[in-house]
């Protein structure tokens, strides 16, 4: 269906519980080219790979794995038990997940993220400039340099002007430096 504002994609499969299949055996693949400035809202219950399209993006993969790449704006990623790899965002983020793993890398705003018992791993700039706000305990981080803690469950680098908050029940926050993974 295609209106002046949007394009709807509706994939009906022949046999509900199974899915369509490839030749090769892989579910149905969908592959989208839209302008690079475009506002997305994706529902899947497959995998999601977005690069290089910036604009309110609103992406929803339940249990398929997500991958957004160089990509800018506002994202709002929501996974049940899936990966998430967000990897040279510019912008704002929202993520959700339960038991998901989310890997953020990118050039963050905000971050306002939520889990039940999932994972976050955020890689940081050389040298940040955010207050990072998480549940005691449930912080992780090696060798981060500049890191001062103003309080039991905040972690603030530099002047702490980019505000990212991660809750969650029984999940954890792995904060890790980008000059580390590159061995500088």
């Amino acid at each position: 269906e295609h209106t002046t504002c949007g394009i709807t994609l509706k994939v009906i499969t022949e046999d509900a519980g199974r899915g369509m299949r490839l030749e090769d055996g892989r579910g149905t693949r969908i592959e989208v080219f839209v302008p690079r400035k475009s506002d997305l809202k994706i529902i899947s219950d497959g995998e999601i790979r977005l690069e290089g399209v910036s604009g309110e993006i609103d992406l929803d993969g339940e249990d398929g794995a997500i991958d957004v790449r160089g990509s800018g704006g506002k994202l709002n990623v929501t996974n049940a038990d899936g990966i998430v790899r967000v990897i040279g965002f510019k912008g704002d983020l929202v993520a959700k997940t339960a038991d998901g793993e989310v890997y953020l890398d990118g050039d963050f705003n905000q971050i306002k993220a939520d889990a039940v018992d999932g994972m976050f791993v955020l890689t940081l700039p050389e040298n940040p400039d955010a207050e990072v706000k998480a549940p005691v305990g449930q912080v992780e981080g090696d060798e981060l340099r500049g890191v001062t803690k103003p309080s039991e469950n905040v972690w603030k680098f530099g002047k702490g002007s980019r505000k990212y908050i991660f809750n969650s029940i029984d999940g954890s926050v792995v904060l890790r430096s980008r000059n580390l993974i590159a061995g500088i």
